[in-house]
């Protein structure tokens, strides 16, 4: 045979033995209760990437089916025409969420931002704010998951599960629950901030900004945004208040092991910042490499400049992991998951690829870090 064929047949047998060793492979039946309140499309991006990591680790409900995108898990579900159907927490009455809990396996809280009438009535993302359709953590929520870590329940939730339109009542009593603490501020990465180029800013965020700093917008380059719960905007430039352009993802050489994951990753995408008492352990932080211009801004408005990407209490007492950024929002393939070894292979060729952030951000970090979340809860079960 000569040498150009049997490359080729390697070539087509690696990726069929992938597949096959997937097909083949244990599934892992499992009572995974997802919550995602900003579901625009039936692409439920806000909660994509968890369910590419389910299906690639072979979770399944409990008739063996994998979990569906469009329709495993409570919240906000769109449908044709502009109508829509609620589906939360909120129906469940005090007595049904405790035996939910008792069924329950895991808990991801993906985003309860909600829908807005605006982007819903336009279909897309609104650039503006307006009156809200649903969203924002309830009593129901809060009740659902006391009775999830008092039954300790393995709980994961992530940005934007308290900070606005979730009451500061119900943000308390979440933040008493699992001894996390909501500065009030929250930033995104963008890549443009011209206004005259860029095309993802919010027209409030502009306005406001304005409103605040005696009609001046005087950036050109990108930066990062920070936005606080009573509408102060802050915004710190690349070259100008910032060393390096995005936020790193910092983590020790103890949960680099531990999780398999990098020294540092850049996230380019929306985050809270946070503070967390010393009952909780913090796998990983965020650094904004600031420049004196960028720290005097930080220091006048009580920013951190380091704080946590993720918290966890993996404990006797309970078990509970806190995502400080939009961490299950990531676009990959979702044809990939279907093959077994993909990730290290993926991690792989992606070293060549320059500026894909948010897919770096999901194989180098996201990715390993809740598969190894997922199996280690798996493992303790058995």
């Amino acid at each position: 045979m000569k040498k150009p064929y049997l490359f080729l047949i390697i070539i087509v047998l690696i990726p069929v033995s992938m597949l096959l060793a997937w097909v083949f492979s244990k599934s892992k039946p499992t009572n995974i209760h997802i919550v995602d309140k900003t579901v625009l499309t039936r692409i439920g991006q806000e909660h994509v990437s968890l369910n590419w990591i389910l299906n690639k680790e072979k979770y399944t409900k409990a008739d063996g089916s994998l979990y569906s995108i469009t329709e495993d898990y409570h919240g906000f579900f769109p449908k044709e025409d502009k109508k829509y159907v609620i589906d939360g927490m909120e129906k469940f009455t005090p007595q049904e969420l405790n035996k939910l809990a008792e069924v329950t396996d895991i808990a991801y809280y993906a985003d309860t931002y909600g829908i807005y009438k605006n982007e819903w009535f336009n279909q897309s993302e609104s650039l503006e704010r307006s009156g809200i359709l649903y969203g924002g953590m309830s009593e129901q929520d809060i009740q659902y998951l006391t009775a999830l870590k008092k039954r300790k329940k393995l709980i994961i939730a992530e940005f934007n599960d308290i900070a606005s339109p979730t009451t500061p009542k119900v943000r308390e009593k979440f933040e008493n629950l699992f001894d996390v603490k909501w500065t009030g501020w929250i930033g995104r990465f963008f890549e443009v901030l011209d206004t005259t180029k860029a095309n993802e800013l919010p027209n409030w965020l502009i306005k406001n900004y304005k409103k605040q700093h005696n009609n001046q917008w005087p950036f050109v380059r990108g930066g990062i945004v920070l936005v606080h719960e009573s509408d102060q905007i802050e915004i710190l430039e690349s070259g100008v208040h910032l060393k390096k352009d995005l936020p790193i993802i910092h983590t020790s050489p103890k949960y680099q092991e531990q999780y398999s994951l990098a020294d540092e990753v850049k996230y380019s995408y929306w985050f809270d910042i946070l503070k967390t008492k010393r009952t909780n352990d913090v796998i990983s932080t965020y650094t904004l490499e600031t420049t004196s211009k960028g720290d005097s801004i930080l220091t006048q408005n009580n920013i951190l400049k380091t704080f946590p990407a993720v918290i966890a209490h993996n404990k006797a007492d309970y078990k509970f992991y806190y995502f400080a950024g939009d961490f299950a929002d990531n676009s990959v393939s979702r044809w990939l998951a279907y093959f077994k070894g993909i990730a290290p292979v993926a991690r792989t060729v992606r070293t060549f690829y320059i500026g894909d952030y948010r897919g770096s951000f999901f194989w180098d970090f996201y990715e390993p870090l809740m598969t190894k979340i997922l199996n280690d809860n798996d493992q303790s079960k058995q």
